[in-house]
């Protein structure tokens, strides 16, 4: 059995959170079964507290990324035969 936690007074802080996210994704077929794609990311958040001690919190993350992707699969949906792989 786990120990309790010690009761040290604290209380709960309400808060809210703002959310935003925005995701591309770009797939080419660049020779006959070969693709390659590109990402983006980007998303920023505001969290405000309930409390004047607490600042507001904002974070913001960008990114991007590259990848290539080799299909053979005879049927998208429903292969019988072929491989993806990434």
């Amino acid at each position: 059995m786990l120990p309790l936690l010690p009761d040290d007074g604290g209380s709960f802080v309400d808060y809210s959170n703002s959310f935003q996210l925005v995701f591309l994704e770009l797939l080419r077929r660049v020779y006959d079964k070969l693709y390659l794609e590109g990402r983006i990311l980007f998303s920023h958040s505001i969290t405000t507290f309930d409390s004047e001690f607490l600042p507001e919190e904002e974070v913001s993350l960008q990114g991007f990324g590259f990848a290539a992707e080799y299909d053979t699969r005879d049927n998208q949906f429903l292969p019988i035969k072929g491989m993806n792989t990434i």
